[in-house]
């Protein structure tokens, strides 16, 4: 079945490439032509994933791991990316964490707003938010001086909707809403930059 994009020597990089829509995003890519740059905590799920990549749809596909919490270790990424791949094509921002409490008898009474844990609150937004626009910047710079590249900033459809109990008592996704406001800031500055060049 022929691809809807043709993304053949392009360098894709999916951080959060081990959880469902990572692995996802990651095939997709692989089934349209990318080399696949796989990025998570636990690499391990993400070797296997370049595996399947490569019997599936014979692509290039690399394993890495990163904290994207950590601009050390984004930097590190980033030059061992650029080392062995020479450019940076396209970054998903799919890592993050899901805010919704799990597991315990009393999760839908922890997770209401007014009880909600500050240390996951403050959590969420390191990952969600703050990984997102660390990303952004690291990777970003290098796209914005080659004036190519795509930046695709996974989030959830509460970004839209806004509603601060989701009806079963939870507080809902804020990290995720602030992804969209990292899009527009992007957006505005390469809007900017493209006016000024």
């Amino acid at each position: 079945m022929p691809s809807v994009f043709d993304l053949s020597g392009k360098n894709a990089i999916v951080t959060g490439a081990a959880g469902l829509l990572g692995t996802e995003h990651c095939l997709s890519l692989a089934e349209a032509g990318a080399t696949v740059l796989a990025v998570d905590l636990d690499v391990e799920p993400c070797q296997f994933l370049c595996e399947r990549i490569a019997l599936d749809f014979g692509a290039t596909a690399s394993a890495f791991r990163a904290n994207i919490t950590q601009p050390d270790e984004l930097t590190s990424l980033r030059d061992r990316v650029f080392k062995r791949f020479g450019r940076i094509d396209i970054l998903v921002n799919n890592a993050a964490v899901d805010d919704k409490m799990s597991g315990e008898d009393d999760a839908s009474d922890v997770s209401r707003f007014e009880r909600f844990p500050l240390d996951v609150w403050q959590h969420v937004l390191n990952v969600n938010v703050t990984g997102t626009f660390l990303c952004c910047q690291v990777f970003g710079a290098f796209m914005a001086a080659s004036a190519h590249g795509s930046i695709i900033n996974i989030a959830s459809t509460y970004t839209i909707y806004w509603n601060v109990d989701d009806g079963r008592g939870r507080s809902r996704d804020s990290g995720r809403r602030s992804k969209r406001r990292i899009d527009n800031a992007i957006d505005f500055e390469l809007s900017m930059s493209r006016r000024s060049a």
